[in-house]
């Protein structure tokens, strides 16, 4: 009886020796297997990112132009091309475009087999911020290298980080002005947070710190039967007063006097 139970068991330890070589055989398949795949894959993405396999042979580049052109969105855009199709960076070209201070996005796109799709949106101008900024439609300030050729914008100026308020405070002033056909052409902001215009009529106006707004209404009460007819020869309005104001003149003898106007 015990001869016949030992051979049951040396029998057991022979199958389960058996199965424990076939599994590692079939684990050292899968190993190979999987590392010749893995070979494989590594190879052909070394391929794929090799510049030459599928070098860029066209640069497409979509928008309307004013302030930029294609040769200069191309010599932006051509240091990132000799990576090939699959190993170029778009991200990395569209830094490399928003860089270009004239520019207010860009998307970038590959197509197969062999282009690039760059489609550029310039930025849209509304003030000349300063003696070099200038102001976009969103109020974001940005520095080209020349801004000659935004002549006929208004004149702002401001602290730094003052942009979107000062640009709020322009278009309420104008729209107060446009009843008597007045425009703003230069506005500041002042470090001390005062007001200065200067009006298309040459008229400069100082409203201060305090109640901007209000002593711009006064002006505007009493401009049509006080002060149109004499705009040409006014240098300066002082608004800084309770109920009037101070008239200086750019006559050669200076003539100044207060009113009170109640």
């Amino acid at each position: 009886m015990k001869r016949q139970r030992s051979r049951k068991v040396n029998r057991l330890h022979r199958i389960l020796n058996e199965e424990k070589i076939k599994w590692l055989f079939r684990i050292v398949g899968i190993m190979m297997f999987a590392g010749g795949v893995t070979y494989v894959v590594k190879a052909g993405a070394n391929k794929l990112l090799d510049p030459e396999t599928l070098p860029y042979h066209s640069v497409t580049i979509e928008g309307s132009f004013k302030h930029v052109d294609a040769a200069m969105i191309r010599a932006a855009v051509e240091p990132y091309l000799g990576a090939g199709f699959f190993g170029v960076d778009v991200d990395d070209i569209q830094h490399a475009l928003h860089d270009i201070p004239w520019i207010k996005t860009a998307t970038v796109r590959r197509v197969w087999p062999d282009e690039i799709r760059i489609t550029v949106y310039e930025q849209s101008t509304v003030a000349r911020w300063g003696d070099t900024g200038l102001l976009n439609s969103a109020n974001e300030l940005f520095f080209p290298d020349t801004i000659d050729a935004t002549n006929g914008l208004p004149q702002i100026y401001g602290p730094l980080g003052s942009e979107a308020y000062v640009m709020e405070s322009y278009r309420t002033m104008s729209e107060l002005l446009k009843a008597n056909d007045l425009t703003i052409d230069s506005l500041t902001l002042d470090e001390r947070r005062a007001w200065h215009l200067s009006l298309n009529n040459q008229v400069r106006l100082v409203l201060g710190r305090q109640s901007a707004m209000d002593r711009l209404q006064r002006f505007i009460r009493f401009y049509p039967a006080v002060l149109a007819g004499k705009a040409k020869v006014i240098d300066e309005i002082d608004l800084r007063y309770t109920n009037g104001f101070v008239v200086r003149w750019n006559i050669p003898k200076e003539k100044v006097f207060s009113t009170d106007l109640g």
